[in-house]
């Protein structure tokens, strides 16, 4: 099996993903991603606050310390 977590912050991202990925597919290929993959919705609470960078670094990010991923459990295949 695979599993698919889309870490977006949107409301069942993955689910969305899900209908573009599946949308996509030849007609054949549809029952066997249903059965194999898992698409699974999750939510990810991490807040990254606006600063001013201490660096010139452009690719710097600063976040909190708190961290939180939320994932649907029931939505794994092969678990």
């Amino acid at each position: 099996p695979l599993n698919i977590i889309a870490c977006e912050n949107m409301v069942r991202g993955t689910t969305q993903l899900k209908g573009h990925v599946m949308n996509a597919l030849p007609e054949d290929a549809k029952a066997w991603v249903e059965e194999h993959v898992g698409f699974v919705d999750s939510a990810v609470d991490r807040i990254v606050p606006p600063s001013a960078s201490a660096t010139n670094d452009p690719l710097e990010v600063t976040v909190e310390t708190f961290s939180e991923w939320i994932v649907d459990k029931t939505q794994f295949k092969g678990t």
